[in-house]
């Protein structure tokens, strides 16, 4: 399963990283040619700093989600170890029971449009007011919990430089 392997211990899923993969990174790199959409949905492996910085920017996304029970604290850094030879971090996240009902994609386009979020392309959207991104967002990678979606594993970005131009450029901010 992706970059992580997974362990359920007592109530909450413990998640460390594997085979020195932290993630995927989106970024609008390289030449500036072309439908700026695939310029936003160009992909490189993300560094241990990225990964980081999105684990930070989830629980501070989640802090102000209502309803979400964890005190905002999504993720937790539990630390870093060796796993084959490969530099690892540990991680946990509450292990929230799934509802029978789990979120599709009209779910998720009313939540993200409540918070504030534009759609920029599938799976992307973006918050001007923080100049929040979310990435990957589709509607295995969130959870409804008691009625509450809760996201899992979306990609949170603040973007920078050609990225945030690119996606201003795409949804018409000036």
């Amino acid at each position: 399963m992706g970059e992580h392997d997974l362990t359920l211990i007592g109530s909450r899923v413990w998640k460390a990283t594997k085979d020195g993969r932290f993630g995927i990174h989106f970024d609008a790199g390289g030449r500036a040619m072309g439908d700026p959409v695939r310029q936003i949905k160009k992909l490189s492996s993300a560094t241990p700093h990225q990964y980081l910085t999105r684990l930070a920017l989830l629980n501070e996304w989640a802090a102000g989600l209502l309803g979400l029970g964890s005190g905002g604290e999504l993720t937790r850094l539990e630390g870093v170890a060796l796993l084959d030879d490969q530099f690892s971090f540990i991680t946990s996240q509450p292990c929230f029971p799934h509802d029978a009902d789990q979120p599709g994609w009209p779910d998720l386009m009313d939540w993200l449009k409540g918070q504030g979020f534009r759609l920029v392309t599938q799976g992307i959207f973006y918050r001007e007011r923080d100049n929040l991104g979310l990435f990957d967002v589709k509607p295995s990678n969130l959870i409804r919990s008691g009625g509450v979606l809760v996201p899992v594993d979306v990609i949170p970005i603040r973007p920078q430089g050609r990225l945030a131009s690119v996606l201003r450029q795409v949804l018409g901010i000036r």
